[in-house]
């Protein structure tokens, strides 16, 4: 299992996201962005600009499993 964590740990892990976010609508979903998530950079770090953040992050972490993903394909191709 990645990183010794077992599937329905994980499992529980999203079901709490959905139950957080699933009452939120719309409006609630635009007030919390601009709440400041962290007062000790200054100007004060935004809820926005941490999802923006973690979204980078993420895009980055997707272009370091392609890379290790096509190294895997071109080693099984070149396996005897």
């Amino acid at each position: 299992m990645p990183c010794g964590r077992r599937p329905s740990s994980r499992a529980r892990g999203r079901a709490a996201a959905v139950a957080c976010l699933r009452p939120m609508d719309n409006r609630a979903m635009d007030e919390p962005r601009s709440t400041t998530a962290d007062e000790r950079w200054d100007p004060p770090v935004t809820a926005a600009v941490r999802l923006v953040s973690v979204v980078g992050d993420t895009m980055t972490h997707l272009g370091q499993i392609g890379y290790l993903r096509g190294l895997a394909e071109r080693c099984r191709d070149l396996a005897p």
